[in-house]
């Protein structure tokens, strides 16, 4: 990866503790310096995090924008990068909490329903570039645990790795 959640940037502390906050435009300069100082077969990465499958809306989600800008600047990218985290509370993106009715909904198809989770797929193969799932989180909870958690995983695997974009989890 070149550049991971792209579009969330929070401030960084650095080793002194001061804040660091990441220029504008830093996945267009992260991207052009890695194209010139990687090898050439170097497949460079970009890509985000849990809420793109959750702040979905087709050619108008704020990760297609940004990699239909990149397309247009001639930046190189040779591979995009989903999470899917299923996280508890204290690390869920933008407030979307994991709770055992999510979890439920989640086994019994109503949550990220397989038909969204295809269409957000189909949606950025209009890059025409390889998809990598690059972190997957499903944790085990409620009564069933990794019972649960493992019928979760086979189906979200069978579901990307049937797309023909998906590259590799």
């Amino acid at each position: 990866d070149v550049v991971d959640e792209a579009l969330y940037r929070p401030p960084l502390i650095g080793r002194r503790g001061e804040r660091i906050v990441l220029p504008d435009d830093y996945v267009y300069t992260a991207l052009q310096n890695a194209a010139r100082v990687f090898p050439a077969d170097s497949k460079l990465a970009v890509g985000d995090a849990t809420h793109l499958w959750i702040d979905f809306h087709f050619d108008s989600s704020p990760l297609y924008f940004m990699l239909q800008t990149l397309q247009l600047r001639n930046v190189r990218f040779d591979t995009l990068g989903m999470q899917f985290l299923f996280m508890f509370p204290h690390d869920a993106p933008f407030g979307y909490v994991e709770t055992l009715a999510n979890y439920n909904a989640l086994l019994a198809g109503t949550l990220f329903r397989p038909l969204d989770l295809y269409r957000v797929l189909d949606q950025y193969s209009d890059f025409h570039r390889p998809i990598h799932l690059t972190q997957v989180a499903i944790p085990s909870i409620g009564p069933r645990g990794e019972e649960d958690q493992a019928v979760v995983a086979r189906n979200l695997y069978r579901l990307w790795f049937s797309h023909p974009s998906v590259e590799g989890i």
